[in-house]
């Protein structure tokens, strides 16, 4: 019995390569380090390569369905544009987004530092981690790993309040708990709440998110009220066109 476990062990060391930043061994299925939580570099390089692919098919394929939207749109078939619409979403939601300052996440982890707060180095640091746990793609790890970030994100908001990472925070604790392996969806809510609560110019997608969940919750009245919220506040005009879309749908419920 030891036998076999000296021989599965070094079989585990056998595929682990050192981390770049501290020099653990860190196995081949792993993200990031264990100890410091540096990401791994060299060993992802695949990885990476093979899923900055997929986001450009993705691009791609939801270029095709807005062709295909509009022309609905031109056609005078709105509500298959707005079938159309619902399915951009969907595949929106889906996880493979492009974070918009680097790269690939599976989370959809989004946002830099933000003006109005302080640039604090253990909540830096914190954001970070929580990126890492929120690119998980491992459909065995990926819902455990989503409780970790969201652990970590928790901490930033209330161990370091002043920090420039709060509002950043609040938004991917939203979208952890609105992803499909969590499912938390009241939870997720009430973090894209306080999103726009904290800072109402720049809440980014967190009003078309809120008001989607309490769509598919069956709440109705609640949704087309939501919804009218994005249409006076949200900047991004797709959001906006989805939001009276889907409002049209809900005016028996207002």
């Amino acid at each position: 019995m030891r036998t076999l476990a000296a021989l599965l062990l070094a079989s585990a060391f056998a595929f682990a390569d050192p981390c770049a930043s501290c020099g653990t061994d860190v196995t081949a299925d792993a993200n990031f380090c264990p100890k410091c939580g540096a990401a791994r570099a060299a060993s992802n390089r695949k990885l990476d390569d093979a899923v900055k692919a997929a986001e450009d098919k993705r691009r791609e394929f939801l270029a095709s369905l807005e062709s295909l939207r509009r022309a609905y749109l031109d056609a005078g078939q709105e509500q298959r544009a707005t079938e159309i619409a619902t399915l951009i979403r969907g595949i929106e939601e889906a996880g493979l987004r492009a974070d918009e300052g680097g790269g690939m996440t599976g989370g959809a982890v989004v946002g830099g530092p933000r003006a109005g707060g302080k640039s604090i180095k253990e909540a830096n640091e914190l954001f970070e981690q929580a990126k890492l746990y929120m690119s998980t793609v491992n459909p065995i790890k990926r819902g455990a790993n989503l409780g970790v970030a969201v652990e970590k994100l928790r901490e930033i908001v209330e161990k370091y309040p002043d920090s420039d990472r709060v509002v950043d925070a609040w938004y991917n604790i939203g979208r952890c708990y609105n992803d499909g392996y969590v499912r938390r969806y009241e939870d997720a809510v009430k973090a894209y709440d306080k999103v726009k609560e904290l800072d109402p110019d720049n809440s980014g997608d967190s009003r078309i998110f809120a008001a989607q969940i309490v769509d598919k919750l069956g709440r109705y009245k609640e949704a087309y009220e939501r919804y009218t919220d994005v249409i006076a506040h949200d900047a991004n005009a797709k959001n906006v066109e989805w939001a009276r879309a889907r409002r049209a749908k809900l005016e028996p419920y207002k």
